[in-house]
């Protein structure tokens, strides 16, 4: 799915206006309070080293994707995540990232 790929690559490269881009305004709210706070601290965010994706479910209006990845925090320490991403369909007919369960994988 495109917007995880841009979602990463946002994040890898510390742009903020792009990672804003893919998220729904709940996410942000509910996340991260605000998009000012994105803007202020994308440079504290760490690298994601790769990503693993299934698709799990695709409706008219939402999808579900399963994902599994690898991501290194600014200090060096690697951490593996699991869990579902939700992508919601906007009125412009665009994805945009919803929700996102996060676990620690093994």
């Amino acid at each position: 799915m495109s917007v995880i790929h841009t979602m990463v690559t946002a994040i890898n490269e510390q742009d903020p206006e792009t990672y804003i881009s893919v998220l729904n305004d709940y996410f942000i709210l509910v996340t991260y309070g605000s998009k000012k706070y994105i803007r202020q601290n994308i440079d504290q965010m760490g690298t994601i080293n790769s990503v693993r994706l299934h698709v799990k479910a695709i409706r008219s209006y939402y999808s579900i994707v399963e994902y599994r990845l690898k991501y290194t925090e600014k200090g060096g320490q690697e951490i593996k995540f699991k869990g579902e991403i939700i992508l919601e369909r906007t009125k412009d007919n665009e994805w945009k990232i919803y929700f996102v369960s996060e676990e620690i994988a093994e």
